[in-house]
């Protein structure tokens, strides 16, 4: 078996030091600028003009708007954890899951209890949740229930049907009892928080696997980061509120992993044991 080399070993290392910590300082750099020089990154880029109508650039981050939270976030969320159900990684399925649900409740606590102003400049959604919740679920419940009937893949219909009822209740539920100040709740950006719960989650429960370590680590970095960019270029958020998200949106996954570690001990502590076949003969 060929074996890297005590040079590459270095470069590798150097690489895994060099990357974080690059990110980590110019994060840093971009929140004293906005806070010391008042120099954000949304004047940076392009305005978005909705008033002469949604340009491509506006569809393509509103799309990953959309895909960060309430049935969005919902979606993508029950469609990762079914994949590992469909891969007989249940544990992994339940990380990923409350993983996002504790960034959620943590996210709504921080904000109620900041109620940080939104920027002046701020773009309203085109798309809220309520409007478009209840088509996709109609539409989710059609589709599933004709893979239920017609495909093979019944438990995993079944499974991501209950998923993503399950994960709309559990938001209710959470704006019900944290709700936040319509305009003073941008920090943290539930957006960063939710995206990157869920980013994080898969990346770290697809790291044993080496065929696909890399690109859940791909897929996950750029969807976080699309999502970030996009509330930014919208003037929903400064880079501040995006970067507290990714903070909030590490502990919760750590939460998650030791919630999820603990459950999981107790369940293997208390389950009966069964003496072997082997065991019964003798």
């Amino acid at each position: 078996m060929h074996r890297p080399s005590s040079g590459t070993s270095r470069a590798r290392t150097a690489l895994l030091i060099a990357v974080p910590l690059l990110i980590v300082v110019t994060g840093l750099l971009l929140v004293l600028a906005e806070v010391r020089y008042d120099i954000h990154v949304a004047d940076l880029l392009p305005t978005p003009n909705l008033h002469r109508g949604l340009l491509v650039d506006e569809a393509v981050f509103f799309a990953l708007t959309g895909a960060a939270a309430g049935i969005g976030l919902t979606t993508l969320t029950a469609i990762v954890a079914t994949l590992f159900v469909h891969w007989h990684r249940y544990w992994a399925a339940a990380f990923v899951v409350v993983a996002v649900m504790v960034g959620r409740a943590v996210s709504l606590a921080l904000k109620n209890a900041f109620e940080v102003p939104r920027p002046v400049s701020a773009v309203t959604d085109a798309i809220r949740a309520p409007a478009v919740t209840l088509p996709v679920l109609l539409a989710a419940v059609v589709v599933l229930g004709l893979v239920i009937l017609f495909t093979r893949y019944r438990r995993e219909a079944i499974v991501l049907l209950v998923l993503m009822v399950g994960l709309l209740i559990e938001n209710r539920i959470a704006s019900d009892l944290l709700p936040t100040r319509a305009g003073f709740d941008a920090f943290p950006s539930g957006h960063a928080v939710g995206s990157a719960s869920l980013a994080i989650a898969f990346a770290a429960a697809c790291w044993r696997s080496p065929r696909w370590r890399w690109w859940a680590i791909a897929i996950s970095s750029l969807y976080a980061m699309g999502v970030a960019l996009s509330r930014i270029y919208l003037h929903e958020h400064l880079f501040a509120d995006v970067l507290a998200g990714w903070a909030v949106a590490l502990i919760s996954v750590v939460l998650a992993a030791g919630l999820v570690y603990l459950v999981r001990g107790l369940i293997d502590r208390f389950r009966p044991r069964y003496p072997s076949a082997a065991g019964s003969r003798t």
